[in-house]
């Protein structure tokens, strides 16, 4: 009687997963395969938005840097460095120049002259992954040789707030009047 018991047994084990069993387990791993996938989109908008505004924050200090450590030149003088938006994802490196007889006559409308009539030459273009919501308000800024004054539009002393969207995630990159990057 006991031999009868244990092969029942066995013969009951063979036979695997009820279905219930089966899904339950295909819903469980659904959701976890769900569930997953929106935390691994989360972080590649939050890696994209880091990455946009490591970037932005890159050039603009190079504009600053250059602009810092030009070296005087007697037939051009470079009046400054800057970086604007040509559209809402691309930023650009400039740099303007005045030549001695424009320099000599006054410094600062000559190279105010150049800044207005898009007279710049371009260092570098970067594409960023996000877009700057700042981009359509004119939100250029210029750091002035020698002495790297910031200017935002023509305007000194006025800080810039350039905001970097993706998937409705926002990243700010801060530059205020003294030109510290945040």
């Amino acid at each position: 009687m006991q031999r009868k018991k244990t092969e029942k047994t066995k013969k009951k084990n063979l036979q695997g997963f009820t279905l219930i069993e089966l899904l339950l387990s295909m819903a469980i791993i659904s959701i976890l395969t769900g569930a997953s996938l929106v935390v691994a989109r989360f972080a590649d908008t939050q890696k994209n938005l880091t990455l946009s505004a490591n970037q932005l924050r890159a050039l603009i200090r190079s504009a600053q840097t250059y602009a810092l450590a030009v070296p005087f030149s007697s037939e051009e003088h470079i009046c400054g460095f800057g970086v604007y938006f040509t559209n809402e994802n691309t930023a650009q490196l400039f740099y303007t120049k005045a030549t001695d007889s424009e320099f000599n006559l006054d410094a600062t409308t000559a190279c105010d002259a150049h800044l207005e009539a898009d007279g710049f030459n371009l260092l570098e273009k970067v594409v960023l992954s996000a877009n700057s919501s700042s981009w359509g308000e004119d939100q250029d800024i210029f750091f002035r040789v020698p002495y790297g004054r910031v200017y935002s539009n023509g305007v000194h002393d006025r800080g810039i707030i350039y905001s970097l969207t993706s998937n409705e995630a926002t990243k700010t990159v801060v530059i205020n009047r003294a030109g510290k990057v945040e």
